[in-house]
Parts: structure tokens; C-alpha cells; sequence
């Protein structure tokens, strides 16, 4: 049985809420309440921190805060290295990030703690396809190996990412990478060409 103070329940469950709801900036301020109350009235048990911070990790995700949810995400891996939701949370911050190796590092351990999830291995197969279309966005950079629009465009095309992620935050990234970089092809028709591939919440 639980030993969790009422107070703590309590800000636990108005924080889910106001997640819920998306109240995020409320939903983070209530994790860190029961956080801090926690260290004052009693000793949290190492899971349900694990939780509380993996949850104040989700709520940044939502607001962009990607640093502040890899932290996060980070010191509840240590309290409880199980809880898959904080792999999945700090995957999730590191794709907003644009670090699409460190995101495949993440989904890479929920696949290895639990092979048979779909999610998972969906999101780390995905992640690996944007290390690879990285990678050649920054080998085609240099003039000396600069690719045409048509390899560019196949490449693009060969794309299947899953509706979890953020449109505007990675097509953002391949215009900085492909039009900027090259300049050589239509940012339109690039964007397009991306959106037409990529669909995100």
C-alpha cells in the first residue's frame, strides 16, 4: 500500500488534469508542487517520482521547452530506469530538437526493455530514416557533393513517419537543411514535396 500523502495525491491528479485539458504551463507548475512537497512532508517513493518528473517531461514536450523535458526525462530514467515513458518523452524532446540520433538512442532502450512494442520500433525505424535523410542533407551542403533536386525529392519521397510527430518542427528543419544550405531548388515545392510525406499532430 501507498504511503503517498493525500496533499501529493492530490496535486498528482490536478496536474493529470490540467494535462488533459491542455494546460500544460498549470500541469507543470502542479508536478513541481507535489515535487516540492514531497521533499518537505515525506519521502516520495523513487517509482512515483519517476512518474511525477516523466509527466512534467510530457507537459514540456507540449510547450516546446525541450531541454527542460530531457532533463526530466533524464533524472527519471536514474529513479526508475523501466518506466518506458520517459524513454518515449525524451525521444520526443531530442525529435523537437532536431537530434534525431539521440531520439533513436531513446526508442532504441523502450525496444530493448520491450521488443513487442509496435510504437516503439515504429518510432525507432523512423528516427533512424531521419539520421539517414540528416546525413545526407549535410553531405550534400558542400559544393563537391552537392546532390540535384531530383535525388533530393526521391529521397524525401521514401519517408513513412508516424502521425506522432511535430510537421512544422522537422519540415522547418529540412528547409533550413535543403533551401537554405543549397538554395538551389524551390522552397515551395520542397515543402510541399515534405508535407506531402510527413503527417503530424
Amino acid at each position: 500500500m501507498s504511503t503517498l500523502a493525500p496533499d501529493i495525491d492530490t496535486l498528482k491528479q490536478q496536474a493529470n488534469q490540467a494535462f488533459a485539458t491542455g494546460k500544460f504551463n498549470a500541469a507543470i507548475d502542479l508536478y513541481t508542487a507535489a515535487l516540492t512537497a514531497n521533499n518537505t512532508t515525506n519521502t516520495l517513493e523513487p517509482s512515483l517520482h519517476a512518474i511525477l518528473l516523466s509527466n512534467r517531461a510530457a507537459a514540456h514536450v507540449k510547450l516546446e521547452n525541450y531541454g527542460s523535458a530531457i532533463e526530466d526525462a533524464n533524472q527519471a530514467i536514474k529513479l526508475d530506469p523501466k518506466y518506458l515513458k520517459s524513454y518515449y518523452r525524451k525521444g520526443s524532446a531530442y525529435v523537437g530538437l532536431g537530434k534525431y540520433k539521440e531520439a533513436a538512442a531513446a526508442f532504441r532502450q523502450v525496444v530493448k526493455l520491450k521488443p513487442n512494442d509496435p510504437d516503439a520500433t515504429a518510432k525507432l525505424a523512423e528516427c533512424d530514416k531521419l539520421v539517414k535523410l540528416q546525413a545526407f542533407a549535410e553531405a550534400i551542403a558542400s559544393p563537391a557533393t552537392r546532390a540535384t533536386w531530383e535525388e533530393v525529392e526521391e529521397l524525401v519521397k521514401t519517408l513513412e513517419v508516424d502521425n506522432s510527430y511535430d510537421w512544422q518542427t522537422i519540415s522547418t528543419s529540412f528547409l533550413h537543411l535543403y533551401y537554405h544550405a543549397n538554395g538551389w531548388c524551390s522552397k515551395n515545392s520542397l515543402s510541399v514535396t515534405i508535407r506531402s510525406k510527413l503527417t503530424f499532430f
